[in-house]
């Protein structure tokens, strides 16, 4: 599980290391190589305000842009639930024994559980 723990960590520290949030888009048309294309960028904060610095600037899909406000917005809270699920999947502290020789998890199952495994899976 302190795999998890790491991963979560860096993810964390990735987040705060960027500019502070929440952010959002603004966008106007541009001509590029012949074409009209949207440029959209990323601000943190209203686009109108003086106070608010660009964060990403000539973003030319507004998929990608969505995808960037989106990751940006909402990691700190998937992240939290994330370490909610694993602290009801701990591993029981002397939950071992001779005839046990497997640590048992909080849910009741062996540790790692289905659950935890799940979750260290999809991070691979």
């Amino acid at each position: 599980m302190s795999d998890l723990n790491e991963w979560i960590k860096e993810r964390r520290r990735i987040h705060d290391a960027a500019t502070e949030g929440p952010w959002e888009a603004d966008g106007f048309v541009d001509e590029y190589q012949g074409e009209d294309v949207i440029r959209l960028s990323i601000w943190s904060g209203p686009p109108s305000s003086e106070d608010s610095p660009v964060v990403v600037h000539s973003i030319r899909s507004h998929e990608n842009t969505e995808f960037i406000l989106d990751a940006h917005n909402t990691l700190p809270a998937l992240l939290t639930a994330v370490e909610n699920v694993l602290e009801l999947h701990q591993r029981v502290p002397n939950s071992t024994s001779a005839l046990y020789p497997n640590p048992l998890c909080t849910c009741g199952q062996n540790h790692p559980c289905p659950t935890v495994r799940t979750i260290e899976g999809a991070i691979k």
